[in-house]
């Protein structure tokens, strides 16, 4: 799913990736520009400060998220292997902080392969509109099918990767290695699972708009009572509750799902490593 919204937004809205290929020289000109300049150094020491302060909170989500996500499937892997629901957090946890560097690694590739698709496409859109001829439609729809088979496949490398550091050890190029091996004996059954978690994030999507719909019903309620009241802080009370009641919901079920969607994909990879899992459509074509 993230792979196609960035692809079929960078085709939609064509502006976006060439004018970020901009922010260097846009960040110049405001640099050079700016007022703030001439700011007291009391106030550069107060807002270096603050871009500490953030930069420390941004690289200790970061580790956060990378160490659980080798966690996740540290534990995952266990729970396949000796069919046991609850593995030893501690282990799990462990084994992510020792492999943090090569999973780090692995979604920092994810995400630049992400980005380097999308701008293709998104300079392919663009050069249809401003030629607005056959070729340049044609180009257009080229790229966008190379970067959704590319995307989809490197995806399923990286997954199958981290799947091979976690559990098996393995050095980057070894993982990496292991893993196109992995994939090309079970093309067919990484497609399927990958189509049935690509609904799933559609049905995702939909239980969080209704869930926006019903936890917004007591900030309705507040809002009636501002109007009759004539209350602002009823008013901005209902704003920040409904706001804060979604983020709460966004982040819980984003959270299950993130640690579905992981188990199922490393539960695939032990299955696929160990004995091998075949193919449902063929299974019903009787092959």
């Amino acid at each position: 799913m993230d792979l196609l919204c960035k692809i079929w937004f960078s085709g939609s809205d064509y502006t976006l990736y060439p004018h970020w290929l901009a922010w260097p020289k846009l960040w110049q000109s405001i640099w050079l520009n700016s007022p703030g300049l001439t700011l007291s150094g009391d106030v550069w020491l107060w807002f270096g400060y603050l871009l500490v302060l953030i930069l420390g909170c941004v690289l200790f989500l970061l580790f956060v998220s990378v160490v659980s996500q080798g966690a996740i499937i540290k534990a995952a892997a266990h729970s396949a292997k000796t069919r046991m629901f609850f593995p030893s957090i501690s282990q799990a946890w462990s084994a992510g902080i020792k492999h943090f560097w090569r999973l780090l690694l692995l979604n920092v590739l994810r995400k630049a392969v992400l980005i380097l698709l999308a701008v293709a496409v998104g300079y392919g859109a663009l050069n249809f509109v401003i030629s607005e001829s056959l070729l340049g439609l044609l180009l257009f729809w080229l790229l966008f099918i190379l970067a959704a088979v590319v995307g989809a496949v490197l995806s399923f490398l990286l997954i199958y990767a981290g799947s091979y550091v976690v559990v098996e050890d393995y050095k980057l190029g070894k993982a990496m290695a292991g893993a196109w091996k992995l994939f090309i004996s079970h093309w067919l059954v990484s497609v399927e699972v990958g189509l049935i978690v690509l609904l799933l994030n559609i049905a995702l999507a939909a239980a969080v708009i209704f869930g926006f719909l019903i936890l917004f019903l007591p900030t309705l309620v507040l809002w009636l009572i501002s109007v009759w009241s004539n209350s602002y802080v009823l008013w901005v009370s209902g704003i920040m509750v409904g706001l804060t009641l979604f983020l709460l919901f966004v982040i819980f079920i984003g959270s299950m799902f993130t640690v579905y969607t992981t188990s199922v994909w490393t539960y695939l990879f032990v299955k696929m490593h160990k004995v091998g899992v075949k193919s449902r459509v063929m299974h019903w074509l009787g092959k």
